[in-house]
C-alpha cells in the first residue's frame, strides 16, 4: 500500500516543489511511515513510505544511482530477492542490504526493460533515464499495484492514484463519457488504459511504458505470447508440484518483520491460505510472530460460512477473530468510498472491511493474505468442450450432468447448452443463426450515449499475440487472467486496503504458480479425482477439514447485499427524485430507470441479479456532482447530501 509520485518535463523548466508534494499529500494514508519527494531539475519524484522490513528502515526513496542517471520511485514487493542478488552479483554503489527499490534500480540498470522478465512479486515503478531523457514504467502482471499518468506534449505525471493527477494544474475532472457508457452496458468497469476520468489513464497490468519528447506507448510483456511448456509428469505428480508451489507462494507473502492476517472466509480458497499460513509458521526457525485469522460472520444469511471458517481454526491452531457483518444503511459512507475508488463505484459493504479492519489494527497486523484469484485458477473450466473435441462424447455430456466439479444446477444447465450449440454442424449453424446487436443494450441507458461510444463497448482483450494453447481449459484460464474486468477487482481491493492502514496480498496471483497451472494439460488435471476445485482439493486433501473438504458448493454473498441495498434504497431514491437537477441525465433514460426503482426490492437473488438499475445509476449520480459534472463542480463533497 505504499504510493509513488513523479513529474518529468520534456523541457528544462523546473518542477515547483508545491506540485509532487501536493501529489504526495492526497495519498498520505498509503505513507504512515513518511512522505519523501525530490526535484532535480526538470524531474521530480516522490515516495509515500509503508515500512514493513527492519533492513529497509534506513532506506528511503526515491533512488538514484551514486552518478544521478537514473532515478527510481516505486511501490514494489519482491518475492525472489535472493535470486535477484544472485543474478546480479558485485553491484559497486551497493552500501550493505539493498531495499527491494534499490535491488529494482539495480535489476534495470543491468537488464534494461528486460528486468520485468527476472521480477517476482507486487509492483509499480518508474525509472527516469537522464541520459536517454525517457521514462520506463512497469506493473506487475495481475495489477496489484496501481498505476496511473496524465500525460501531454510538455512531460508527464504518474502516481499511484487519479486524485493525484487531479490535483495538478491543467487536469480537469472531466468525466470519461467511453468509460462510463461501457461500465452502464457491462456492469464492470473494464480497466484498459482509460480511466473514468478523460485526463488520467492507467498502466495495465502486466504491461510496460515508454515515454519521451517524442511520445508514449504500452506494451504487454505478461502473458508472453508462448504458453508454457507442458507439463509432463502424472496426475499425482501434477497434484504435488501445485502443493509445493501454493506453499512457497504463501510462504514468500508471510516473510516481513510485523503480523500478518488471514482474512478466512471459510471457502476453499481462504482456508488453503490459512492452511499454508499455519504450517509454515510453525515450520520457521527461529520462530516468527504467527498469522492469526479473522472471519465475518452473516448470522442468519445464506452466505454464512461460520461452520467452515471455525473448523479450518481449529485446525491451524492460530488465533482467531470473528465479528458479525453489520447490516445497516451504508448511505452516510457513500462520499467517502466514492472519493478513495476515484470511481462511480461503491462496495456497499464497506462497513464490514471497516469492522475487520479495526480488528485486525487492534492486533498490529499490517498485511492480510486473501483467497482471492482462487475461482480463476483452481475451478475446473471448460472440460466438456476438450472432451468433445477429443470424440469423448458420452464423457463430456456426463461431466455437464453430474460430475461434482461442476457448479449446480445453473453452471450444469449452462454447460449443457453450450455443449448443444458445439454438437450442431457448422452449415447448419450458419443457416439457423440470426443477426443480433453485438452487446445488449439495457433500456435505461441512453441509446445515444451508447451509439457514440460503441467503440468502448465492443472492445476485448484478444489479440494475435496471446498464447495459444492446445486445450480450452487453459485457454479459458489464460483468458481469466488477463481480463481487464476481473483485474479491477484486485485494483480496488488494493485501493480500500491502503484507506484502512493494511497491504492485500494473493497467493493465488503468484507468477510461478499461475504459471504452472497453465502448463497442465487437460488431459491430467481431469484425471485428479473428481471433486470440487479439483486441482487445490487434491493438493491439499490431507490437510483441508472434512466438513470443508466434502461441501463441494460455493456461497453468494449477494443474500448480504440484498439486506444492505434494502436499508439504502431510501437515500438513493431521495439522490435521484429531482429530475431537473440530475448530473446523469445524459447517460440515463430516467423514465426507464423509474421503471425498474418501482419494482419492489425482494429477498431473492434472481432479483438481485436485475437489481443493477438500482445502485449503479444512484452512485454515477453522486459521484458526478461530487467530481463537477462536464468540468464545473457542482457541489463540494461535503455540500453534497443524500
Amino acid at each position: 500500500m505504499a504510493g509513488l509520485a513523479g513529474i518529468i518535463h520534456w523541457s528544462s523548466d523546473p518542477i515547483p516543489r508545491c506540485r509532487i508534494d501536493g501529489m504526495l499529500e492526497a495519498i498520505r494514508h498509503r505513507g504512515p511511515d513518511g512522505l519523501r519527494a525530490e526535484t532535480r531539475k526538470n524531474v521530480a519524484l516522490g515516495h509515500a513510505r509503508f515500512l514493513l522490513h527492519e533492513r529497509e528502515r534506513n532506506k528511503t526513496q526515491p533512488v538514484w544511482l551514486p552518478d544521478s542517471s537514473m532515478g527510481l520511485a516505486a511501490d514494489v514487493r519482491l518475492y525472489n530477492r535472493d535470486e535477484l542478488l544472485r543474478a546480479l552479483g558485485t553491484v559497486p554503489w551497493f552500501r550493505d542490504v539493498p531495499s527491494d527499490a534499490e535491488l529494482l534500480l539495480a535489476a534495470f540498470e543491468r537488464w534494461g526493460e528486460e528486468c520485468v522478465n527476472r521480477l517476482r512479486g507486487d509492483f509499480a515503478f518508474a525509472v527516469w533515464d537522464e541520459t536517454r531523457e525517457r521514462l520506463f514504467a512497469a506493473r506487475d502482471p495481475f495489477g496489484v499495484k496501481p498505476f496511473f499518468y496524465h500525460a501531454t506534449s510538455r512531460g508527464i505525471a504518474f502516481g499511484s492514484e487519479p486524485k493525484q493527477l487531479l490535483r495538478l494544474p491543467g487536469v480537469s475532472a472531466e468525466p470519461n463519457d467511453g468509460v462510463i457508457a461501457d461500465y452502464l452496458v457491462h456492469g464492470d468497469h473494464r480497466a484498459f488504459e482509460e480511466t473514468f476520468f478523460r485526463n488520467v489513464q492507467r498502466l495495465r497490468a502486466g504491461h510496460r511504458m515508454f515515454a519521451g519528447p517524442n511520445g508514449l506507448s504500452q506494451n504487454r510483456y505478461w502473458p508472453s505470447s508462448s504458453p508454457p511448456e507442458d507439463f509432463r509428469g502424472s496426475p499425482r505428480e501434477c497434484a504435488e508440484e501445485f502443493r509445493a508451489l501454493w506453499y512457497e507462494s504463501v510462504r514468500r507473502r508471510l516473510a516481513m518483520d510485523t503480523r500478518a492476517a488471514i482474512h478466512l472466509s471459510g471457502g476453499y480458497d481462504s482456508s488453503a491460505v490459512a492452511l499454508a499460513a499455519a504450517e509454515i509458521a510453525r515450520s520457521t526457525a527461529p520462530p516468527a510472530l504467527p498469522p492469526l485469522t479473522v472471519s465475518l460472520l452473516y448470522p442468519g444469511l445464506g452466505c454464512d460460512e461460520s461452520l467452515y471458517s471455525r473448523a479450518v481454526s481449529a485446525q491451524t491452531g492460530l488465533e482467531h477473530l470473528e465479528c458479525a457483518a453489520p447490516v445497516e444503511d451504508f448511505t452516510p459512507g457513500i462520499l467517502d468510498e466514492l472519493r478513495k475508488a476515484d470511481a462511480p463505484v461503491v462496495d456497499i459493504r464497506w462497513q464490514q472491511w471497516a469492522t475487520l479492519a479495526s480488528l485486525m489494527q487492534d492486533r498490529g497486523c499490517k498485511v492480510v493474505l486473501t483467497g482471492l484469484g482462487g475461482d480463476d485458477l483452481v475451478m475446473d473450466p471448460d472440460y466438456e468442450f476438450d472432451l468433445w473435441r477429443s470424440r469423448r462424447y458420452l464423457s463430456a455430456f456426463r461431466y455437464c450432468w453430474s460430475d461434482p466439479r461442476v457448479l449446480r444446477p445453473s453452471a450444469m444447465r449452462f454447460r449443457l447448452m453450450r455443449l448443444l450449440r458445439l454438437s450442431v454442424p457448422q452449415r447448419l449453424k450458419r443457416f439457423l443463426r440470426r443477426p443480433r446487436p453485438p452487446t445488449d443494450i439495457p433500456d435505461w441507458v441512453n441509446p445515444a450515449l451508447v451509439d457514440k461510444h460503441r467503440s468502448y463497448l465492443e472492445r476485448t482483450v484478444s489479440a494475435a499475440d496471446n498464447p495459444a494453447f492446445p486445450d480450452f481449459a487453459r485457454e479459458t484460464l489464460a483468458r481469466w487472467h488477463i481480463d481487464p474486468a476481473i483485474l479491477w477487482v484486485l485494483e480496488l481491493a488494493e485501493c480500500s486496503g491502503s484507506y484502512s492502514g493494511f497491504e492485500w496480498r494473493h497467493p493465488f496471483y503468484d507468477q510461478d504458480l499461475v504459471a504452472f497451472v497453465l502448463s497442465i494439460p487437460f488431459q491430467t488435471r481431469f484425471q485428479l479425482p473428481p471433486v470440487f476445485k479439483t486441482l487445490l482439493s487434491t493438493a491439499l486433501r490431507d490437510s483441508l477439514p472434512a466438513v470443508v473438504r466434502d461441501r463441494g458448493s460455493k456461497v453468494h454473498f449477494d443474500y448480504y447485499m440484498l439486506e444492505l441495498l434494502a436499508k439504502g434504497w431510501p437515500a438513493l431514491w431521495q439522490t435521484l427524485s429531482d429530475p431537473v437537477h440530475l448530473a446523469s441525465g445524459p447517460y440515463v433514460i430516467r423514465e426507464q430507470a423509474v421503471r425498474h426503482w418501482s419494482r419492489p426490492i425482494s429477498s431473492e437473488l434472481v432479483w438481485y441479479s436485475t437489481a443493477r438499475p438500482y445502485w449503479q445509476v444512484a452512485f454515477l449520480e453522486i459521484w458526478l456532482r461530487s467530481v463537477g459534472f462536464r468540468g464545473k463542480r457542482l457541489k463540494t463533497l461535503e455540500e453534497i447530501q443524500i
